[in-house]
Formats: C-alpha cells, sequence, structure tokens
C-alpha cells in the first residue's frame, strides 16, 4: 500500500477542528488596545473588529461553518465546532463527497467511503468507512488557509483598518453590524459582548490563495464531548491495518497417489482480519504442466507472525501425472493470498 507520509505532511485539516478556538494566540498580530465600550455614541469599526477577535478567543467553543471554492474549483463545505484545546468534531465535503472529522488528544480522524474514492481512490476499498488518522490531500491547503490557528484573526486583524461601518442588518434573528471593505463583509453581533458572525468575500474577489466565493458562518455553541474513535486506521502504523498475508515460503509435504501436499508459510504484515483471507497453491511438474491446485482457509495471525497453513492438491490432472510414473521431486508450487479487503 502506498505510504500516506506526504499526505500527512501537506494538510492539517487537524487545523479545521482546531482552528477558530485557537485564534487566542493570533500569531503576528498586533497588541489589542483597551475597549471604551462604556463611553457613550457609537462603536467605530476598529473597536468592533477587535471585540470580534476577543470574542473568539474567549469563547468556550466556536461553530464554522460554510462553503467556498478553491483553487482547482471544487465546491468546498464544512460543518466543524472546536474548543480551544483542539478538541472538536463536524463534516466536510468535496464537490458533494461527506467526510466526518473528529480532532481528539492532538490528533484528527476522518470516516467517510464516498470521500475516499476520490480522496485516495487506491485505498478507498481498504478505508471503507472506518475512521482514518491520515490527512487528505483533497482537502488540503484550501481548509488549511481558512482554518489553521489564529487564521480568523489574522485575517480580521489585517483587515481591521481599512473596514467602515455599514447599516445594520438581521441573521439568523440576531442584530448585526456590517463592516465593509474591498475584500467583503463582516458581520457581528449589534448587541455585546460583540460576536463574529459571519464573513463574505465580495462577487469576483479571489484571495491569494486562489479561494473564492467564501461564505463562513460563526456562532457559540457549549464545548463539545469529543473522544478518540475506539477502533482506527493509522496508514503509517501496520498494527491498525487489516491483516495481510505474504508468502514466505511453500515446500512440498507428503505426494502419493491420492494428493500432493504444499506446505505454505504465510506471514501476517498488518492487524487484525476484517474478512477470510484464502490461500491458493497452483502445482507444475517440473517440466512446467499444470497438475491442479488447491485452497485452505488462512487463520488468524498476530503482526509479524508466521502459521503454515497446508492443502492438498488432487484431481484428474494429478491422477494422470501419477499413473505415468513421473517423478514427484522438483514438483513446483507457487502460492497466491486473496487478502481482503486489499484484493477485489
Amino acid at each position: 500500500m502506498r505510504s500516506h507520509r506526504p499526505l500527512a505532511a501537506r494538510l492539517v485539516v487537524v487545523c479545521a477542528v482546531a482552528a477558530v478556538s485557537a485564534c487566542a494566540s493570533a500569531p503576528g498580530l498586533p497588541a489589542l488596545p483597551a475597549l471604551p465600550f462604556n463611553q457613550p455614541g457609537p462603536r467605530t469599526a476598529d473597536q468592533l473588529t477587535v471585540a470580534a477577535i476577543r470574542g473568539l478567543s474567549s469563547s468556550p467553543s466556536v461553530r464554522f461553518q460554510g462553503t467556498w471554492v478553491d483553487a482547482q474549483g471544487r465546491h468546498m463545505q464544512a460543518a466543524i465546532t472546536t474548543a480551544p484545546g483542539g478538541d472538536g468534531q463536524g463534516t466536510a465535503s468535496v464537490d458533494g463527497h461527506d467526510v466526518d472529522v473528529l480532532a481528539s488528544g492532538g490528533r484528527t480522524y476522518f470516516r467517510g467511503a464516498a470521500f475516499w474514492t476520490i480522496a485516495a481512490p487506491g485505498t478507498a476499498k481498504l478505508y471503507g468507512n472506518s475512521w482514518i488518522a491520515t490527512q487528505p490531500t483533497t482537502l488540503g491547503s484550501t481548509v488549511q488557509s481558512l482554518t489553521r490557528p489564529g487564521a480568523i484573526a489574522d485575517l480580521l486583524g489585517s483587515r481591521r483598518y481599512g473596514l467602515k461601518l455599514g447599516q445594520g442588518d438581521t441573521i439568523g434573528g440576531q442584530s448585526v453590524l456590517t463592516l465593509n471593505d474591498g475584500i467583503g463583509a463582516i458581520y457581528v453581533t449589534a448587541d455585546e459582548p460583540t460576536r463574529l458572525v459571519r464573513l463574505v468575500t465580495a462577487q469576483g474577489y479571489v484571495r491569494p490563495d486562489g479561494i473564492r466565493d467564501l461564505r463562513l458562518d460563526f456562532d457559540y455553541p457549549p464545548k463539545p464531548a469529543v473522544s478518540p474513535p475506539p477502533a482506527f486506521i493509522d496508514p503509517a502504523d501496520p498494527h491498525t491495518l487489516p491483516a495481510r498475508f505474504v508468502v514466505v515460503t511453500t515446500a512440498p509435504g507428503r505426494c502419493d497417489a491420492a494428493g500432493c501436499e504444499q506446505v505454505v508459510t504465510l506471514r501476517n504484515t498488518a492487524g487484525a482480519p476484517t474478512g477470510q483471507a484464502v490461500l491458493t497453491v497452483r502445482l507444475t511438474s517440473p517440466a512446467g504442466g499444470a497438475l491442479g491446485s488447491c485452497t485452505a482457509p488462512v487463520p488468524a495471525v498476530a503482526f509479524n507472525q508466521t502459521e503454515d497453513v497446508r492443502c492438498t492438491v488432487a484431481g484428474q490432472a494429478w491422477a494422470t501425472y501419477v499413473r505415468t510414473g513421473a517423478t514427484t521431486k522438483n514438483l513446483r508450487g507457487k502460492a497466491t493470498v486473496h487478502n481482503p479487503p486489499y484484493d477485489a
């Protein structure tokens, strides 16, 4: 199976689940000034932006959900709830292919059989609907650029001096204030505490990373209670993969007129079986003539352990060969293993 280390290096959808909540650090942001909200008169766009940044960092959890089109023209969706420690859960979608996302204990897991058919078609059958501890490149830099730690705070902070306070509006039944610039609109709650409610890019605006038509909505639910999945596949850890048997040696056993036994030593290079592996041995004469075949079920074997599996080749071809008085020495047995779910 192909290594997934490059995938893990390229994507941090981990951040999809650890993202907005990590805005407290907001690296590179200038120190935020005290807000004289107790003074009479309207608040400025700058004050509202600073308050929205603080609202992100002080909330027990933040949920963002929205849509955008990435640089490759793929339609992306995400709905993620995240807590300050990085734990969180939700869903994402690439061109309508959904994937569940869960982050807990510093790791992120993905689950979605349909999603893996486009994200990792070579291993989609292996992954099935299991939780997978790896980062798919299909979600890659687009989600990372939107939801890496501090990304939202950085975005707001970089725009704060160019924003202008616009008209009020209503979103989801709550009154909001609109902050506008050439990039798009930022909506914050009209009432205190000031919270970020929505980000929208202007029509025709394309971010430097190629993202366009971005709309993200924010709300602030109770802190999610998440834990790692009880079972998952880590492509970098063979113990977590379904059992996969390889042939170590093939040797003849007792051969007589009734049949010719074949003894095959198998090694399990992965974890527990998820289906019944089957051994097949095809026997040929020293001259290459087909003498028949036999099959046998493969027992469960622990990781990196070996097991001898036996089966006996019999039938008309073998009986005819024996009747000719031909030698039973130097016969050649070729063993193969059907390994579900690796093999079709």
